[in-house]
């Protein structure tokens, strides 16, 4: 099933509460830097205390902390509403103690939810959009925090990153009722509300500040942390290519390389496309000519995946890096049309024509000196893709959404207004990637096959311990290895038909008398060594 990148607006719990998920906020991708930190501030402490705030957990990942000031000097002190397993929590510290209370109910991924916390130095409550959901007794204070505080992250045990959606956050120093709280929870704030602290509705949409409505708390958004707008738009459905380049990441010579392309590396603004199917989930690229000189700094441009997640990082004349990462996995095996956008006024990230992921007002990028690759990194290589490609191209100018998913399962001629290559892996030579714009024919590596010019089986992947052979409409694999081979048959759209396991010295007979057109054979055994077959039933 393929990963969906809509935003689901549903309650956490069966209840009759009505609620509005919030329509802007801040995208936490769980990247080292995608937290947000508000400095060291007592007044987030107080002797009673509410806490509220709209999210959206995109993966239920270890610690997935909305906002924390926690720590441990010499005392705990401070608090932190982070997940605990799927469940929410909310704990605050005292001396050497944790005081919780944790959610009755999981929390559900892809799910906007409203959480508010009341303290008192006798009661916690917590409640899920606007309904009670627990209560526990205390009979000790909360400590005032020395830690910073910071959303999406805990400042004193990181690396418990919140990856989702935050909005409307608000920080209180009397305990709510809980008429209060339901009553509240879909209004917005004035900023004079006896008992607010602080408040931070997060609808700007674009630049980097984010205002606190007291006018006291405002703070600069990082840009790691991005903005999202949710839609009700569907996923477009990508049509599997026909035809297209096969990468394996274990081969030394499997990309593509272009040299340097003028006109792509010295481009302003611009828009690359491609249709990839992962088969492994490393930190493979699509498409790169980015590079870091000591004189330059950072520069050039990848689309890749970045921990299972697709990813679009610039090397911006600031000297950094600024990136832009899918909040969701992508599902191997499976086609993805994936599309980054870059301008002054934003970068973009398409998966599948919705918007995922989004940063207003990057820094310009600066040219890049590094040959353009596709398959690997093109100065750090190393990092192949292992997986297809179909169709990649460029073009000159940043490309609206709706012109993205127009032409999601349509190639291009050559002729079109502002393209700058394109790539439709159509036309199989084992030397030179023809551009329908003929200005950057690539340099095919010796590694790199083509999927879709036989009508008989072909070989992708070849390993002398793994043997699979086709006969009429049966199909047998050997294991010579000393283990066990794992192995599946998928379309072309990437949907597991058929699966097995064959033990060492085995020989695996399967019938295919129920399958009709072109399929991919993966076996992969116990000690990593893994075969690729492509076969065509008619």
């Amino acid at each position: 099933m393929k990963t969906l990148y809509s935003f689901l607006v549903a309650s956490l719990l069966c209840s009759m509460q009505l609620f509005a998920a919030p329509s802007t906020g801040l995208q936490f991708s769980g990247t080292a830097t995608s937290f947000v930190d508000l400095g060291q501030q007592t007044a987030f402490t107080p002797v009673e205390l509410t806490l509220e705030v709209w999210a959206n957990y995109q993966v239920l990942n270890g610690g997935g902390y909305i906002i924390s000031n926690e720590g441990f000097s010499p005392s705990n002190h401070g608090y932190s509403l982070r997940l605990s397993g799927s469940k929410l929590e909310f704990a605050y510290g005292h001396t050497d103690q944790w005081p919780s209370i944790i959610s009755s109910s999981d929390v559900s991924t892809n799910t906007w939810f409203h959480v508010a916390v009341t303290y008192t130095a006798t009661e916690l409550k917590l409640y899920i959009n606007g309904v009670l959901d627990a209560t526990v007794p205390v009979t000790t204070p909360m400590g005032v925090t020395n830690a910073k505080t910071y959303l999406g992250e805990g400042p004193t045990w990181a690396n418990r990153r919140f990856i989702g959606q935050i909005a409307d956050l608000r920080i209180w120093n009397v305990a709510r009722t809980a008429t209060e709280v339901a009553a509240d929870m879909n209004n917005t704030l004035t900023g004079t509300e006896s008992g607010l602290v602080a408040a931070w509705k997060m609808n700007e949409g674009s630049g980097n500040n984010v205002a606190d409505i007291k006018g006291t708390h405002s703070f600069t958004k990082p840009a790691d942390v991005a903005w999202f707008f949710p839609t009700t738009e569907q996923e477009i459905a990508v049509v599997a290519p026909a035809k297209g380049l096969i990468f394996d990441a274990t081969k030394a010579n499997s990309l593509v390389d272009f040299g340097q392309v003028t006109a792509i590396a010295n481009a302003t603004e611009f828009t690359v496309e491609a249709l990839v199917n992962y088969n492994s989930a490393n930190s493979a690229y699509i498409l790169s000519n980015e590079g870091s000189t000591e004189e330059l700094g950072e520069q050039g441009f990848s689309l890749r995946m970045e921990n299972g997640r697709i990813n679009f990082t610039v090397g911006a004349n600031t000297r950094q890096w600024v990136g832009i990462t899918a909040p969701a996995a992508a599902t191997l095996n499976t086609w993805y049309h994936v599309a980054a956008t870059f301008s002054a006024s934003a970068m973009k990230l398409y998966v599948n024509g919705l918007e995922v992921a989004s940063l207003a007002s990057p820094a310009p990028m600066t040219a890049s000196a590094q040959n353009l690759i596709m398959g690997d990194g093109s100065m750090w290589q190393g990092r192949k893709l292992d997986g297809s490609l179909g169709y990649v191209r460029v073009w000159s100018i940043a490309k609206s959404k709706q012109e993205i998913r127009d032409n999601v399962n349509t190639y291009v001629v050559g002729d079109e207004a502002n393209l700058l290559a394109a790539w439709n892996n159509d036309v199989m030579n084992a030397t030179v990637l023809a551009d329908k714009k003929n200005v950057a024919q690539g340099a095919i590596g010796a590694d790199v096959a083509w999927f879709g010019f036989t009508t008989n089986t072909q070989s992708l992947k070849n390993n002398s311990d793994i043997e699979a052979l086709f006969v009429d409409k049966n199909m047998t694999i050997t294991n010579k290895t000393n283990g066990l081979v794992n192995w599946n048959i998928y379309s072309v759209s990437g949907q597991k038909v058929m699966s097995g396991t064959t033990k060492s010295g085995e020989v695996a007979e399967m019938q295919l008398q129920s399958l009709s057109g072109s399929y991919i054979l993966r076996a992969v055994a116990e000690d990593g060594s893994s075969m690729t077959r492509r076969f065509i039933m008619q």
